[in-house]
């Protein structure tokens, strides 16, 4: 009870002594209504505020994760609504939501408008990757997002802008961390130029980080210290052009972790482990008719996720290299004519060829498909889609749908309908989406007992906000959600064998609400999130418990508040707070569920600005709770530790 009142407490302490203070700072000096009436287009046709979005929305400013001190995307995700951290294998983490594993193929995660999640699985890790730094802003639908989004878009949608995209000049910024003997280290730098008819943009970061630097205890009993065998090292570089209609964009994404965890079994030393991702679009806005424009657009992806290679371990350590390399041409055709000031529609279609290839190794080695006799496969995929929206007095009306056939798995349609309202300081959203996911490249590969298909979602949604005055908002909203057929690794009933299959049925049901202040004084925020399965027929997801699933916790609590202490100087406090959790340790992997005890991690940090230069100090995880990332499935691997106490420094310039 202690850890649950805690954080409500020092946050109602530190507003209370904010609005004490008479001074103001003139930095990320936005209203809370000149926030809520940022205009987006995450999940309509046209941009509108976030209150009339046909969709729970979340958008994060570069303000927002500049003054909490977040280092990475998973530092931020994690404080947003529903979201909860997972792990996988082989020490990959990456995030569930709203109780759901949704970390394979469930999520889709767009940069600067190149979607860069994993072909193979449809995963997209989160820790320590993606700089917090680098980001403008990150737009999320929480909820389903396939109608527009496609197949990997089937609970949630991620949508980050990197800084350069909207910059005019150049900044340059890095970031060191230490606990104890274990040092990360970051450094970046974004330019971007505005000119007659257009921008053109660039940007790079370049960073190392470390897992954990706690004891790791493997089910074989093997213990190993993480300090040094866990490094997770980062490469993002952006560039984009805009002139005259004409848009281009790149993304370069390296990902590479020093792992030793592997399936729960600690390995003698470390081996590499990388996920790489190239891609590249070029699109162009040609308007034929008033009111008409047509955009066309192809799309380059080339990915080696998953990668194990390298000439200082022996294949026989884990097994045999894993080297797959996949390529995607994808190709749009977009119309989207505003039939009126208050009424557009949007008409597409899509069509992807994607192949995967297993590589040769370095000692000659010839791979092939896990349980596939050949070395490379391939298929296709075509879509239509559209949506229709309306404003009018009674309230603002949304339509939409997505069919989209595949050459292996066969055909799915999904529609969406959405019902918004603002009036006076209210605002209601009244939604109904229906989303799938397109089995992945190894999931067919894998799917060896029996043919798959697409995996569909259902999801029921009701939000209301309202202005309590002009500093402060409270939001909240209720959803249901199920899958049907969901995708599922493990035993086929009455059979011994492992494989890929199509299950039943999961859905949960809950609640999330977020309270805001935004004041001369600072800002702050207060957000809660809950969420109970409903029905569950798949065993690896099962918990024993009819109020939780393996994994995740069923409550989560989060606050953030920034106060001004000067016009240059700010100090945040933010935090979160989760209920217990279910889940396998290093004893009872693949038999018997144990009970994690709630988690409460608190962050501080402090900002110095004067003028284009800003320096900031901060410590995360202030009373060194051991925060462990529990696999949220029966997957024989046992919890995986976060950092201890880290005290960080940040830097920046802008020029």
């Amino acid at each position: 009870m202690r850890k649950l009142w805690l954080p409500v407490v020092m946050c109602a302490v530190l507003m209370a002594s904010s609005v004490a203070s008479g001074e103001t700072a003139d930095v990320f000096s936005m209203s809370l209504e000149e926030l809520l009436d940022i205009r987006i287009s995450v999940a309509s046709v046209k941009a509108k505020p976030i209150r009339k979005q046909p969709g729970i929305v979340t958008v994060i400013t570069s303000a927002d994760i500049r003054e909490s001190g977040a280092r990475d995307l998973e530092d931020i995700l994690r404080r947003v609504p529903g979201f909860a951290t997972g792990l996988d294998v082989t020490g990959v983490t990456g995030m569930g939501f709203r109780g759901f594993w949704a970390y394979l193929g469930q999520i889709v995660f767009i940069v600067d408008g190149l979607e860069i999640t994993d072909a193979l699985f449809g995963v997209f890790p989160t820790g320590g990757h993606i700089p917090a730094a680098q980001i403008d802003r990150i737009e999320i639908i929480r909820g389903p997002g396939s109608a527009m989004y496609g197949g990997n878009a089937e609970l949630a949608v991620i949508k980050i802008t990197t800084k350069g995209a909207k910059q005019d000049g150049v900044s340059v910024r890095t970031s060191f961390g230490t606990s104890g003997d274990s040092l990360s280290q970051r450094y970046g730098g974004t330019f971007g130029q505005s000119f007659e008819g257009g921008h053109a943009y660039f940007g790079a970061s370049l960073g190392r980080d470390y897992r954990s630097d706690r004891d790791y205890r493997g089910s074989d009993g093997t213990v190993f210290d993480m300090s040094g065998d866990s490094d997770i090292d980062t490469l993002l570089l952006t560039a984009g052009l805009d002139y005259k209609g004409l848009t281009v964009r790149g993304a370069l994404d390296s990902y590479h972790l020093d792992e030793r965890t592997h399936y729960g079994e600690p390995q003698v030393d470390t081996y590499d482990m990388d996920f790489d991702t190239f891609v590249a679009s070029v699109e162009y806005d040609w308007g034929p008719l008033d009111r008409l424009t047509l955009t066309p657009k192809v799309t380059y992806d080339r990915q080696n996720p998953w990668a194990m290679e390298s000439e200082e371990w022996s294949t026989a350590q884990i097994g045999g290299n894993y080297v797959i390399e996949t390529e995607r041409f994808t190709y749009n055709l977009v119309a989207v004519y505003e039939m009126s000031d208050s009424s557009s529609l949007e008409i597409g279609t899509e069509r992807y060829h994607e192949r995967a290839k297993a590589t040769d190794t370095d000692d000659g080695t010839n791979l092939h498909f896990e349980d596939a006799t050949t070395d490379s496969v391939s298929y296709d995929s075509t879509a239509v889609f559209g949506q229709y929206e309306v404003d009018t007095s009674l309230a603002n009306f949304t339509v939409g749908c997505r069919y989209q056939d595949h050459s292996y798995a066969g055909d799915a349609f999904v529609p969406r309908a959405g019902i918004t309202k603002v009036w006076d300081r209210w605002h209601a959203k009244l939604l109904y989406g229906e989303s799938f996911r397109t089995p992945q490249i190894e999931l067919i590969t894998l799917a060896t007992a029996e043919t798959i298909e697409p995996e569909t979602a259902t999801a029921y949604e009701m939000e209301v906000g309202y202005l309590l005055s002009d500093t402060i908002s409270v939001v909240g909203n209720v959803f249901h959600a199920s899958i049907e057929d969901i995708l599922v690794f493990g035993l086929i009933e009455g059979s011994t064998t492992e494989t890929y299959a199509n299950r039943e049925e999961l859905s949960t049901y809950g609640f999330e609400g977020e309270l805001r202040i935004r004041d001369e004084w600072g800002n702050a925020s207060v957000g809660y999130s809950f969420y109970r399965p409903h029905r569950n027929t798949v065993d690896t997801y099962d918990s024993g418990d009819d109020d939780l699933l393996v994994g995740f916790p069923a409550h989560k609590l989060t606050f953030n508040a920034t106060y001004y202490l000067t016009k240059k100087f700010s100090a945040n406090v933010n935090g979160i707070y989760t209920s217990k959790r279910l889940g396998y340790n290093a004893d009872t992997v693949g038999e018997t569920v144990v009970e994690f005890d709630p988690d409460f991690i608190l962050d501080l940090f402090a900002e110095y600005r004067a003028g284009r230069f800003a320096i900031g100090a901060g410590v995360k995880n202030l009373f060194d709770e051991r925060i462990d990332y529990v696999q949220p499935y029966n997957g024989w691997t046992p919890p995986l530790p976060d950092k201890s106490r880290e005290f960080f420094v940040n830097l920046s310039r802008d020029i």
